[in-house]
């Protein structure tokens, strides 16, 4: 089970992987994320699978079984509320409010993405609270 607990400041922020079975905490990761209220989505790139956080300072992906980073992109720098979705390799991620953005990149990457892996931006009439859904044929 994976808990993100994201505060106000993120000086505190954190992800962590716990044991499903006893609730123990198998490992944590800090993260220098302002608060977000959106879930991670799990995807599989490069026969990995992919941990892939929302925040507007950073989109950072995780190993789930571990928490190590695995790659990260430029944040949303609005809030994260909407859920990121995922479909035929590529995870779409958005805000709302302040600004409007929505972004899309494909996963499997390793470091700072943010130049090569970023497939569209879009910053007009984004949702602030709904999470987007996303079919093959709108992801690809």
């Amino acid at each position: 089970m994976i808990l993100q607990a994201d505060e106000d400041n993120g000086d505190k922020s954190y992800i962590a992987g716990l044991d499903k079975r006893s609730g123990k905490e198998v490992w944590r990761v800090p993260r220098k994320v302002q608060v977000s209220w959106a879930t991670p989505v799990i995807v599989k790139a490069g026969g990995r699978d992919e941990l892939v956080t929302s925040g507007t300072e950073a989109v950072i992906a995780y190993d789930p079984a571990t928490g190590r980073e695995l790659w990260r992109m430029k944040g949303l720098e609005s809030n994260a509320v909407p859920s990121p979705v995922a479909g035929d390799g590529v995870v779409v991620l958005s805000a709302g409010y302040p600004d409007k953005l929505a972004v899309a990149v494909r996963p499997g990457g390793q470091g700072d993405v943010t130049a090569t892996r970023v497939l569209w931006r879009y910053t007009k009439g984004t949702a602030y609270v709904p999470s987007p859904s996303c079919t093959r044929a709108t992801c690809t």
